[in-house]
């Protein structure tokens, strides 16, 4: 799934998109964890603003009250029967949590959980499909909080997470040229945007087990581990939030083109055949367009 992310300065974000307004405040991070308050855009009338949002969705039933179930990951098959997730898709409050990288954990053979630090090769900064929704406690607050959207597994990320409640899932990853097709587009644009992004766009290293805390905080995260070595799970050279990421091979070492030229998508042998597309997610669970209309946009769903 995806419990930790890092994010780029709040610039680099705002270079990106086409927002409308900009409501949020936040410098770049290595360890975002669950509960914390994290950036994300969505579309409200027609405007596309960047928020601040609680990670770990409050459904709007639950009166501010977080639930006692994890709430960060939204799993593409239930999206339309789950409790928490059916009244935002029905509702058509779909956002974005900008990211720069993600971790991910994987249980070794002597049983030891060992972190990984993922990220793409294309794109230095990326976004999280997810859903939003709308809470109001008792006392008159009111909280705004999401999920992030979670599909099947691409290759690196099967390999890399086999452990936990859900191994074999990976969260579905937006470059921004797709962002509008998952806020604003039609119900077949949306499906086709949840997808598990190509491994072969894709690296991943080990990185120290001080990042298991929340606690923890800065650049020295995402160093490679002391002492690793490659290995089918293992690219050198990490990214870095001032500079664009290098690109490397599955199992090789990175590129030594120039910068700009390591800017441009990888070019493979398959991308004959399947040009750009990204791997296919599940396809028959999506939400609907947003509605025109908003008027109705926190009302309750019977049976919720």
């Amino acid at each position: 799934m995806c419990g930790r992310y890092i994010l780029a300065q709040q610039a680099k974000f705002e270079r990106e998109l086409r927002l409308g307004r900009i409501d949020w405040s936040f410098s770049a991070r290595y360890n975002v964890a669950p509960s914390q308050s994290v950036p994300a855009v969505r579309v409200i009338e027609g405007v596309h603003e960047g928020v601040m949002m609680r990670w770990g969705l409050i459904p709007f039933f639950a009166h501010g009250v977080p639930p006692r179930y994890s709430t960060i990951n939204a799993s593409i098959e239930r999206l339309q029967s789950a409790p928490a997730w059916r009244g935002p898709c029905k509702r058509g409050q779909r956002c974005i949590q900008v990211a720069a990288g993600f971790y991910e954990w994987h249980l070794e053979a002597n049983g030891r959980k060992q972190p990984y630090f993922v990220h793409l090769t294309d794109h230095e900064i990326f976004g999280f499909p997810g859903l939003w929704d709308r809470s109001i406690a008792a006392d008159g607050t009111v909280i705004d909080s999401c999920a992030l959207v979670t599909v099947p597994a691409n290759e690196l990320l099967r390999d890399i997470h086999n452990t936990g409640a859900h191994p074999g899932r990976m969260p579905a990853i937006l470059a921004p040229a797709d962002f509008d097709l998952w806020l604003e587009g039609s119900a077949p644009q949306a499906r086709a945007a949840l997808r598990a992004y190509p491994a072969r766009r894709m690296a991943a290293y080990r990185v120290s087990t001080r990042v298991n805390s929340p606690k923890t905080e800065g650049a020295e995260l995402i160093e490679p581990a002391r002492g690793d070595e490659p290995s089918a799970l293992h690219l050198l050279r990490p990214v870095t939030l001032g500079s664009p990421p290098a690109r490397c091979g599955r199992r090789g070492a990175p590129s030594t083109e120039p910068l700009v030229e390591q800017l441009a998508p990888p070019v493979h042998a398959e991308a004959a055949t399947d040009g750009a597309q990204h791997e296919r997610g599940a396809e028959t669970h999506v939400c609907p367009d947003p509605p025109a209309d908003r008027a109705e946009h926190y009302r309750a769903d019977e049976g919720e």
